[in-house]
């Protein structure tokens, strides 16, 4: 049996078939990498009634390069649970200062409202939320550390439950 020589036809489908497995794999490397650099995401968790809080510190310089070139003020911290530890369901509320600019709540896909919404979270249940910070740009060019808190209140009399301190800054002042 004598092997055929490969003409210019197979030649040009087996390179072509190359060149896009090349670009697939180099994709999904980039993809990989630019979700890891982009996606800012600080996680942290809280039980109530509150023991100790841990403050949540944003290191805007440590961010990867297409995070600071594609969206450079937008800041996402992620409540991995919020645990009532108590005996009594928790309706609860929360609230900012001290955090410039513009902040969202989303709960389970659904914009949280602020002013109005309340969360009721059972005995042993959990409550997970992301926080969505845009900073104004005028921060980032100032460099300023920004300090803040998010307050965790009773949603009945908005006496506060916890405290959780927020600070960005920009590295080395």
């Amino acid at each position: 049996m004598q092997l055929k020589k490969p003409n210019k036809g197979n030649l040009l489908a087996v390179g072509t078939l190359a060149l896009f497995f090349a670009i697939g794999a180099g994709g999904a490397a980039a993809l990989s990498y630019y979700k890891s650099s982009v996606t800012e995401r600080l996680n942290f968790k809280l039980a109530l009634p509150a023991q100790e809080v841990s403050p949540i510190t944003v290191d805007m310089s440590a961010q990867g390069l297409p995070k600071r070139l594609l969206q450079p003020d937008s800041i996402r911290l992620r409540a991995r649970s919020l645990e009532n530890k108590g005996e009594e369901p928790l309706p609860l509320m929360l609230a900012f200062s001290g955090i410039p600019g513009t902040l969202a709540v989303k709960s389970g896909g659904e914009e949280f409202d602020l002013d109005e919404q309340l969360k009721l979270v059972e005995p042993g249940g959990k409550w997970r939320f992301d926080i969505y910070i845009h900073l104004p740009a005028e921060f980032r060019k100032q460099q300023e550390e920004i300090t803040g808190q998010m307050i965790v209140m009773h949603a009945s009399d908005r006496t506060p439950l916890a405290t959780v301190p927020i600070s960005i800054t920009w590295g080395d002042l």
